[in-house]
């Protein structure tokens, strides 16, 4: 279990053991009632909160409403079976520390103030670098630039949240197929739970038989039953990514126009990886799928250039036939 987890735990006893929440417990009782660690690490790993009851090594269908659906249970179990992993000791607030390689080398790149000014440098403690010191503001204005590769204008971002508003519009009614494809499996599946008591009962299959079939059968019950809901909640959430996307590559201009470096910075944290600075530059290998837009902003620029120089030359040759021979 890692930090992070253990001090959110701690968290959550504080806030509802404060409220008086107690432990359900059977003889011989606790003197404290109060649940412990412990306790809230059981809950959340108790099927019972995603709608199925575990009994006996059985699992059984309950008849209550699911707190939660199966995918977040699942992703509950994925996060508490974390390791720990050490912690660095708390460092000086400095604006890229820990961000930048060394483009020769490889070594992080480190910052000093040096007359009221901050300056990277490559730490050089692998093998020996010739690279130099670096500015913080020019590394500053070189994200700037960055950034720009990624921003869209708002006209053109606009546009194409509205051609995605269509499409997810027109993708609803495509859905409601799905839906109902889900909902015939569901009747399907307690078909086959209901046909297996039956096999039980009549003494066609064994005890460990049944408990096996059953076992995979409640879950893929609940598995569907969390897909059906997420289709029904969320019929619209495939293209919300889209839109969020381009909103955050509109964002990007105002972003610019602020000018301030601790949101810049961390906007490129979100467009970027393996940061490196070598000769005084910085360069930067955009995610996806900010480096199709990077692409596309480079593109969309070289077209502009190419007609500019067009209309140039033609308006160069209007000036050249008008000339009198």
């Amino acid at each position: 279990m890692t930090r992070r987890i253990a001090a959110c735990l701690v968290l959550i006893l504080l806030f509802f053991n404060g409220t008086g929440l107690c432990a359900f417990e059977l003889p011989p009782y606790r003197i404290d009632k109060r649940m412990s660690i412990s306790d809230y690490q059981w809950m959340f790993k108790n099927p019972f909160f995603h709608g199925v009851m575990a009994f006996n090594g059985e699992l059984y269908e309950g008849r209550h409403e699911p707190i939660i659906t199966k995918r977040l249970f699942d992703r509950v179990q994925e996060v508490t079976a974390q390791k720990s992993k050490p912690k660095t000791p708390q460092l000086k607030p400095y604006l890229y520390r820990g961000l930048f390689r060394c483009g020769e080398c490889g070594c992080f790149i480190t910052t000093e103030t040096q007359k009221g000014h901050n300056y990277l440098r490559c730490t050089k403690r692998l093998v020996p670098c010739t690279q130099k010191y670096v500015r913080e503001e020019a590394i500053a204005v070189q994200v700037d630039r960055t950034i720009e590769r990624v921003a869209l204008e708002s006209t053109i971002a606009d546009k194409m949240i509205r051609q995605l508003e269509k499409e997810r519009t027109a993708a609803a009614k495509g859905q409601e197929a799905a839906i109902a494809g889900l909902k015939a499996d569901v009747a399907t599946c307690e078909k086959q739970i209901d046909l297996l008591l039956d096999m039980r009962l009549n003494e066609q299959i064994s005890e460990t038989e049944y408990v096996s079939k059953k076992h995979i059968l409640v879950n893929q019950k609940a598995e569907l039953k969390g897909k059906l809901e997420a289709f029904e909640h969320n019929r619209q959430n495939r293209f919300e990514p889209a839109i969020q996307f381009v909103l955050e590559a509109k964002q990007a201009t105002f972003l610019l126009a602020e000018g301030n470096r601790e949101k810049n910075r961390d906007f490129l944290k979100k467009i970027g990886s393996n940061f490196q600075v070598a000769e005084k530059s910085l360069a930067v290998e955009f995610k996806y799928p900010w480096n199709l837009l990077a692409e596309f902003n480079s593109d969309l620029t070289t077209t502009n250039a190419r007609q500019r120089e067009n209309l140039q030359n033609s308006n160069w040759r209007r000036e050249g036939d008008s000339n009198p021979r």
